[in-house]
């Protein structure tokens, strides 16, 4: 929704990552990390801060509450809760302006995390990601009501000279109702 020059998006992700050796049908050398499943809802806030008719440049965050549960170890689970300050560009193509480009840039802040394993636990505040996600990609909606995305991302900056990590790159599909 927007009001103006203010837009936000309420929603959730749901991720789904296998790393492990499988031979003959079971399960030789779990890999680290471990694998996981994860739902994270989210809610994002922007402000246009530059804008013409047909592009617009906006500021931004998102809270992000995660809840991971790992697989091996059976009994480990982690919640946490990110802050993610953001900046965004959207430029919109035809006159119906129904097909976008975008790019994003955000930063991954830690604000608490969680961790449950069968043996400890412990927690933590205010810790940090070491990461920047950009992301590039076109958005496809439909009389402002529906709408696809599809984006192409990376985990930037992970260290002192390492700019593109090859683990890090990620593809994201979304199918969105706009109210």
């Amino acid at each position: 929704p927007t009001a103006k020059n203010f837009t936000w998006t309420l929603g959730a992700r749901f991720v789904s990552f296998n790393n492990e050796t499988e031979v003959d049908g079971d399960v030789k050398q779990p890999g680290n990390p471990p694998s996981y499943w994860d739902l994270s809802p989210y809610i994002r806030g922007g402000l246009s801060v530059l804008e013409n008719e047909n592009a617009r440049f906006l500021l931004g965050a998102a809270a992000i509450f995660s809840y991971r549960n790992f697989d091996d170890p059976v009994d480990m689970y982690a919640l946490t809760a990110v802050l993610q300050p953001s900046m965004m560009g959207e430029v919109f193509v035809g006159e119906s302006k129904n097909l976008m480009f975008y790019g994003e840039v955000g930063y991954d802040w830690v604000a608490f995390r969680y961790v449950k394993n069968k043996n400890a636990d412990y927690s933590k505040m205010m810790d940090k990601m070491d990461a920047v996600n950009a992301s590039i990609g076109f958005r496809y909606q439909y009389k402002d009501f529906l709408a696809v995305e599809l984006g192409l991302g990376e985990k930037l900056f992970t260290g002192l000279g390492n700019y593109f990590q090859a683990d890090g790159t990620f593809i994201d599909f979304s199918a969105m109702v706009r109210f």
